[in-house]
């Protein structure tokens, strides 16, 4: 299972909720929170599928938080 936490400071605009359920979504997990703090769990089988739903995980967080 892969861990994942959200937290988001006092001048940042996006959700962190919002943000969560999204990754969540596009990684088969569950979780949720508040806007300033979310987590989740996703489950993955070996370390390679661990790596890559790390790596879309970042992506998503990235491309969100550009705009």
């Amino acid at each position: 299972t892969l861990m994942s936490q959200l937290a988001r400071g006092k001048n940042v605009k996006h959700s962190a909720r919002e943000l969560i359920q999204a990754v969540n979504a596009a990684v088969g997990g569950k979780g949720g929170g508040r806007d300033e703090f979310a987590q989740g769990s996703a489950p993955v089988g070996s370390a390679s599928d661990v790596e890559g739903t790390v790596e879309q995980i970042r992506n998503y967080c990235k491309a969100v938080l550009r705009g």
